[in-house]
């Protein structure tokens, strides 16, 4: 059983079998002869056709790490003629994507092509990270079986190993955060002076699965752990994916392996990465060292439950899954660098790269929230921030939501939690609108640096929570609400207080327009052509409510490359703030 239904795929073997005793020899000859006109391929699929009633197709969607074996497993499997209860052939395509790509896909409701069957992401935290917005939690199951796993070690360079004490501590005593605090320490004491400074690499969390996993990992390890792992990180070897920091040392290794040691002195790494890295003899090789508490690449396969999986998509799909967790599959996953899905790993996964047999069992994360805010707070770590906030003061959002509070409750709820994770040298400020009749909109917080304190010597970040906190929407429905126009002078605020190093930003919290002075059509002419070309600066709508314009806010936000978020609940309306203010894919 798979997901608690009866998998009743069987196959047509048998029946065909019973067919072909009645054909005499020159049927025999004469269909030899077809397949010789028309191929092998096209003849195997006529015969199948016969067997079968009809073929039922599922999608996969899988981390270009394993969708090549996936696709070899899925080869033998349609070669033993699989069929639905119904008679129908079973059969499943394999495409090959990268996670954080489907992943911004199904929080955006974007993508291109057929929606797949079944995503096979290379870690559950993909899943989680996107699992708190409405649109991809509505279509993602709560989990899924691994049909593999690949555990995250800090890799270093054999020799920075050797003088830390490896291969005695290939395995560590300490949880993330304390391993990476000792390995920089030891590093201090033990170092060869001609290896300079250390220099802690990376890849961006928002787009490598070992970045994620790092970060998610010293999230759960300490409240303080992602900032930690933001101070010791050296930009110059900040990457977008493991693979790119891993081809910069291939290049070092070839080209001055005296000077490997001195590139980069340790980075977050999957298993499968230092065993790659290693296969291809480098004079340097990699070690790897594994925390105490395990965190893992564990490919779950998760079938989607959006209302296009059909009951025999559905069917096929768990089938898959079985041949998958076979001893045929779990060799073919195996041979991509892989463990099997209960993390047992084959003896040339391990013998002479730098890895062990055993590793400690896999954390987990129970609730999706927590991996959301750890790569946002990343984001707000490492980029720069020039953000002014927008928020609608109008009567309307003291209608409450479904979870019981009010639009505006649910607002302050989003920015306050914005406000906690601006550094303190980040600019911000807060602007309300439609709160009064008197003007289009009031600021309430004048845009600058965080920690700058203000005539009353608080900070400006007191001044935001304070102020978010004592504004009240208006009482009753204004005739102008005047949304267009504090847009545009918003947008003017940033352009003129424009900072080159950061993300420059208004965000705006509406749950929708109103009467204004100007038309939907002017604001977009005027965004369009007031921003300089060297500047960037985005207007990014985030609409809550069942009474939104949407169409308006999409062309208002992608007039500057923005783009506009909609919760209609409110539930997921914290999540989307953080999305809009620290996504990647801007």
């Amino acid at each position: 059983m798979v997901y608690g239904t009866p998998v009743q795929i069987r196959s047509h073997r048998r029946g065909r079998r019973r067919r072909r005793r009645g054909w005499s020899p020159r049927k025999v000859a004469t269909l030899v002869a077809v397949l010789l006109v028309i191929g092998l391929g096209v003849g195997y699929q006529q015969l199948l056709a016969r067997a079968c009633s009809g073929m039922v197709t599922a999608r996969i969607v899988a981390a270009p790490a394993i969708a090549n074996s996936m696709a070899a497993v899925a080869s033998d499997w349609v070669a033993q003629e699989p069929a639905t209860s119904d008679g129908s052939c079973a059969q499943v395509m394999v495409e090959s994507r990268d996670s954080a790509e489907v992943a911004a896909a199904l929080a955006d409701r974007s993508g291109e092509g057929e929606r797949p069957h079944v995503w096979v992401p290379e870690a559950s935290v993909w899943a989680q990270q996107v699992a708190v917005l409405g649109a991809a939690a509505a279509v993602l199951p709560d989990s899924g079986p691994s049909v593999a796993r690949s555990p995250v070690v800090v890799a270093m360079p054999q020799p920075v190993a050797e003088a830390l004490g490896w291969p005695a501590h290939h395995r560590a005593d300490e949880d993330w955060d304390s391993l990476l605090t000792k390995i920089r320490k030891d590093w201090q004491d033990h170092r060869d002076p001609e290896w300079g400074r250390f220099r802690f690499g990376m890849a961006d969390p928002a787009r490598d699965t070992a970045g994620l996993l790092a970060v998610t990992a010293m999230a759960a390890a300490d409240s303080d752990g992602v900032a930690q792992l933001g101070r010791m990180l050296d930009h110059d070897r900040y990457h977008l994916t493991t693979g790119q920091l891993l081809d910069g040392l291939r290049e070092q290794d070839r080209n001055d392996p005296e000077a490997v040691a001195a590139h980069v002195s340790a980075f977050p790494a999957l298993e499968r990465h230092v065993l790659e890295y290693n296969r291809d003899n480098p004079q340097v090789p990699l070690v790897a060292v594994y925390p105490r508490t395990g965190w893992e690449a564990d490919y779950p396969y998760l079938i989607l439950t959006g209302d296009w999986v059909e009951p025999t998509i559905r069917e096929v799909a768990e089938a898959f899954l079985t041949h998958l967790h076979s001893p045929a599959g779990q060799q073919r996953l195996q041979q991509a660098g892989l463990r099997d899905h209960q993390q047992r790993a084959t003896p040339d996964l391990v013998d002479g790269y730098g890895l062990v047999a055993e590793v400690a069992p896999s954390e987990t994360v129970s609730e999706a929230e927590p991996v959301a805010r750890a790569v946002d707070q990343w984001t707000a770590v490492t980029r720069p921030s020039h953000v002014l906030v927008v928020v609608d003061a109008s009567a309307s959002m003291n209608q409450p939501l479904p979870d019981g509070r009010t639009r505006w409750e649910a607002a302050h709820e989003a920015v306050q939690e914005l406000a906690s994770l601006f550094n303190d040298t980040d600019q911000a400020g807060l602007w309300a609108f439609a709160a009064d009749e008197h003007a289009d909109y009031r600021p309430l917080v004048p845009l600058g640096q965080l920690d700058d304190p203000l005539e009353d010597l608080q900070e400006r970040r007191e001044h935001l929570r304070q102020a978010m906190t004592e504004m009240t929407p208006a009482e009753h429905d204004t005739d102008h609400v005047g949304l267009h126009t504090t847009l545009q002078a918003a947008f003017d605020t940033v352009v003129g207080n424009f900072d080159p190093q950061a993300s420059n930003l208004v965000l705006v919290i509406t749950d929708g327009a109103g009467p204004d002075s100007q038309s939907v059509e002017e604001l977009v002419d005027y965004l369009q052509a007031v921003t300089p070309p060297e500047q960037r600066i985005r207007l990014m709508t985030v609409s809550v409510g069942d009474a939104v314009d949407q169409e308006s806010l999409r062309r208002i936000s992608q007039a500057t490359g923005g783009r506009a978020y909609r919760s209609p609940d409110g539930a997921d309306l914290t999540a989307l703030v953080r999305r809009a203010v620290f996504s990647p894919h801007r």
